[in-house]
């Protein structure tokens, strides 16, 4: 797949994470990497890359590319659709990380006068943990994609993180719950336990350092005992009977932190579907 071109409409933090992870691991060349975003001309933000190929227009990186990207926010993605629709056809292979876009509109949006059975479109969800290759997503498509889509998909999206695979579309929001915004959950945890450090006496370093290699660690004991464990039989083992931990876990409870958290990702998943 060293031949394919590949476009990205928008130059954020997504963009930077999926470019790095497709360059470090070789699956598409500098050379053939297309990117839009408005400073083009004033700020080569992806000379370091030995990219060569960024524009102001959304309309040349479509027309160069066989792959595309769109990286821009929700509030602007039908403006850019209207840009580049007319250019839009079934040997472009288009994948969406707008939060909250269903595929049905991004097909409405991107249509024009093609018929819309013959684009092959996607949407994916990933998080900010892209941008040190260690992000987590998921993706849906329009039921036109071939396996060979589907795996370069996988492929691209693995490259920065692990991707777990397709789901359907009406699941795509409450994924993103998990994994965009649940990263920001998980800071608070490591702030909130940090804070309950300082206040019993450690310094700042020191609680919010073993605060986030505690995190960490759980995680990795998670990732390697998924299937075999469940995160609660986990929590059980660290619970000694009448310890430290079950009184704190009370205390959780007491206060509650399930409840909280669930809320949460309901919340964030009712969110997204004010955007479609």
């Amino acid at each position: 797949m060293e031949n394919i071109r590949i476009g990205f409409i928008g130059a954020g933090n997504m963009t930077k994470a999926i470019v790095e992870g497709i360059i470090k691991a070789n699956l598409c060349s500098p050379k053939n990497i297309y990117i839009s975003h408005p400073s083009a001309k004033e700020s080569k933000k992806f000379a370091y890359l030995n990219i060569q190929n960024e524009f102001e227009s959304n309309k040349t990186v479509v027309e160069n590319s066989d792959f595309i990207f769109l990286c821009v926010k929700p509030q602007v993605l039908e403006h850019v659709c209207r840009e580049i629709h007319h250019l839009i056809n079934q040997n472009h292979l288009v994948l969406s990380i707008c939060a909250g876009i269903t595929l049905k509109k991004l097909v409405s949006l991107l249509s024009h006068n093609t018929n819309e059975k013959s684009l092959r479109i996607a949407r994916c969800m990933l998080n900010t943990a892209a941008l040190v290759g260690s992000s987590c997503s998921v993706y849906s498509q329009n039921g036109t994609l071939n396996d060979n889509d589907k795996s370069l998909i996988n492929k691209l999206l693995s490259s920065i993180g692990i991707c777990i695979g397709e789901i359907k579309d009406s699941e795509m929001d409450a994924a993103m719950s998990i994994c965009a915004c649940g990263i920001a959950y998980m800071y608070m945890m490591v702030d909130s336990m940090a804070d309950g450090g300082v206040k019993m006496g450690l310094s700042r370093e020191i609680a919010l350092k073993l605060s986030m290699q505690t995190m960490k660690g759980a995680s990795e004991i998670m990732i390697s005992q998924h299937g075999k464990k469940h995160p609660m039989q986990l929590k059980d083992e660290v619970c000694s009977p009448g310890g430290t931990t079950i009184q704190g876990v009370h205390e959780l409870e007491r206060n509650g932190f399930r409840n909280s958290v669930i809320c949460a990702v309901e919340s964030a998943t009712n969110r997204a579907k004010q955007f479609s």
